[in-house]
């Protein structure tokens, strides 16, 4: 079988475009032919690319698109379509009319017109299904871009996937219980989706899941943004840092927040304690999760998964991260850490304190930790769930 990957980008932007990357090399290792291609439209021109190739199509008009896809799929001999993140319904349309199509959702995007179900002006996740009251909380919390035309397209976007596009995909594919539940919500049939969370590469040797008798290391990998809630971490583990000598704080990311992250630590006198290392590559986030005690999982935002979850638990870290969106998927509160009601700092405190002192449930939950990611998020898990939907499509359509 031939699978064709659709997405706005083929340029490595966020954790999709590294899932879609990694489907690239695994599938043919399944006797599966795949092949990416990105469509974007900025200035009124659509900008086709494919990945692992330099050139790029340019396309004038929708139609021109159509034909490129058709050329396609002919020259590629392709069986079914695997759409991530395309959110013209005129693509999407002619898709569902020309192949089997299997949609991949990485977040709530497809029933959420802000699309993250996040409001930024009071730092609270939404919880109300998408509806007229989008309007408003688009002004009143800042959940969507304001512009009158992107309004109306986000919600356009919305109602086209929920109300046509949805019964027509042969499945729809979610990373986790929680995007899985805002479907429903939203009133697509349960038999539609299919929950196939997202996986990390094993890590081998195993990992010592003992607890270090030196210094140990507190570990944070994100971007520096509200939504990622560095700022919370930050006011929960600086008077452990102060108080313990043997605790350091290291920050992997970049963004806005970066600044004033680095004021507040100057200002508690704590630059000695709290490193920030910007963006690493792969390899040597892989190394900083080994070498670290644990990893903090502040989002105050609902997460669709939390990929740095399940590669610290890879590593048999244990994870304290906050329980909202679908981080409770893989974090299990006091089993492979502590989930955390949301934006309680003094509970974030205290477990962080009480894993970091006591070795014999530190070794228990790392362990628990590496054994849940062996046997629920390596790729031989997630590659033959996906095939077994690709393949049931393929025999639907027959």
């Amino acid at each position: 079988m031939c699978i064709l990957h659709l997405h706005e980008k083929t340029t490595i932007h966020g954790g999709a475009e590294v899932y879609i990357s990694q489907l690239q090399d695994l599938l043919p290792l399944f006797n599966y032919e795949t092949y990416w291609i990105g469509i974007d439209k900025s200035s009124g021109e659509y900008t086709i690319t494919e990945f692992g190739k330099e050139t790029v199509t340019k396309c004038g008009d929708i139609k021109s698109v159509f034909q490129f896809i058709k050329d396609y799929i002919k020259e590629k001999n392709i069986d079914l379509i695997n759409i991530h993140n395309i959110f013209n319904p005129a693509i999407v349309r002619f898709c569902l009319q020309t192949l089997p199509v299997v949609k991949s959702v990485h977040s709530p995007v497809m029933v959420c017109p802000g699309k993250d179900k996040f409001w930024r002006y009071s730092e609270r996740p939404c919880t109300i299904p998408y509806g007229l009251h989008c309007f408003k909380h688009i002004y009143t919390e800042g959940c969507a871009n304001r512009h009158p035309k992107r309004v109306i397209r986000a919600w356009n976007y919305v109602n086209f996937e929920v109300h046509e596009a949805a019964a027509k995909y042969q499945r729809i594919v979610v990373m986790s219980n929680y995007i899985k539940k805002g479907m429903l919500e939203s009133g697509i049939a349960e038999s539609q989706i299919v929950c196939n969370p997202y996986f990390t590469n094993e890590i081998i040797p195993v990992p010592d899941i003992k607890l270090g008798s030196g210094v140990k290391t507190i570990l944070f990998i994100g971007r520096l943004i509200s939504s990622k809630g560095p700022h919370i971490m930050l006011q929960s583990l600086l008077p452990l840092l102060n108080e313990k000598d043997d605790l350091q704080l290291q920050i992997i990311g970049d963004g806005i927040m970066k600044t004033q992250l680095m004021s507040t630590v100057k200002e508690m006198h704590l630059e000695h304690k709290v490193s920030f290392s910007g963006w690493m590559a792969k390899p040597d986030i892989d190394r900083a999760i080994g070498q670290s005690a644990l990893v903090m999982f502040p989002s105050i935002y609902p997460e669709a998964f939390g990929i740095v979850g399940i590669e610290a638990m890879m590593q048999g870290k244990p994870v304290v991260g906050f329980d909202v969106g679908g981080v409770s998927t893989w974090l299990k509160d006091g089993i492979t850490g502590f989930l955390v009601q949301r934006s309680d700092i003094n509970s974030m405190r205290e477990k962080t304190a009480l894993l970091l002192s006591d070795a014999a449930l530190y070794e228990t939950m790392s362990s628990n930790a590496r054994k849940q990611a062996l046997e629920h998020y390596v790729p031989d898990i997630h590659i033959k769930r996906l095939i077994g939907v690709y393949s049931n499509s393929k025999l639907s359509n027959a």
